[in-house]
């Protein structure tokens, strides 16, 4: 295989990869776009474009100020945090999201907090932190998605808040997260590079035996080339789709506890 199909190979494969895992915000962080994002995911039902305000970070030193700006007649809705976590940033930007949406909606909003876990886990709701503990923050009332994850274990549940009521994640029950999940989208990246390399191979097989030149004084001999590829190509779908598709073990309930 020469050196120009193999670049070619690798750069089709890391845009698949880069596809597959798609816009994921790492929570660890808590850049601008980090911050956007957990805004975002605060209005819940309101598109950020339709909301007529726009988040802006302000940082000073050791402290952060995010303030939801809106129309002329819109009052400005601003939050500030002074030696604050990642987590406790994200959490910031997500209730500024929420207090955003009751603004609209003049609609109460509902609350989550946390109240600890003998275990040290951590608590997100549809991805986003939930700290520090002992703080309520608000959220649009209606369907959320409560993680808890673990040193070695993760697991979800799907929770609906009423307006004004405050859930303690504490005492929500879990089910340990199935890997099917968190397989597809390396399966998709996967089957993409199976699918492109077998169509390179493809292409090769087309070529070989055809003239290399208009004269037809050489012809390309990369049939070899071609059936390795496609071979290639066909076992690395074949060994993605066993692995996608192996059965798992039955995800366990997990009760969660004050």
């Amino acid at each position: 295989m020469n050196s120009g199909c193999l670049l070619l190979i690798l750069a089709l494969s890391s845009a698949f990869i880069s596809a597959a895992h798609g816009e994921e915000i790492d929570t660890r962080t808590a850049d601008d776009a980090a911050l956007r994002w957990a805004f975002n995911a605060g209005l819940v039902e309101l598109e950020a474009d339709e909301t007529d305000y726009g988040v802006q970070v302000d940082r000073f030193g050791h402290s952060i100020v995010l303030r939801a700006r809106g129309p002329r007649d819109a009052p400005e809705i601003k939050l500030n945090c002074v030696l604050c976590t990642a987590g406790e940033m994200l959490s910031l930007a997500r209730s500024l999201g929420a207090m955003v949406w009751a603004a609209k909606t003049k609609r109460d909003t509902a609350w989550v907090m946390t109240s600890g876990s003998p275990a040290g886990d951590a608590f997100f709701l549809d991805g986003v932190p939930v700290v520090p503990e002992g703080s309520k923050h608000p959220v649009v009332p209606g369907k959320h998605r409560v993680e808890r994850r673990g040193n070695r274990t993760t697991s979800h549940a799907a929770v609906v808040i009423e307006p004004g009521r405050t859930l303690d994640l504490t005492t929500v029950e879990t089910r340990e997260a199935s890997n099917s999940r968190s397989k597809v989208r390396p399966a998709v990246a996967l089957l993409g590079l199976g699918l492109t390399t077998a169509a390179l191979g493809g292409i090769f097989l087309w070529l070989d035996g055809n003239c290399a030149d208009v004269q037809c004084k050489d012809v390309h001999g990369v049939g070899g080339t071609g059936w390795g590829l496609l071979a290639g190509g066909i076992a690395i779908d074949a060994a993605t789709l066993i692995w996608l598709f192996w059965p798992e073990k039955p995800a366990s309930k997990r009760s969660i506890t004050q």
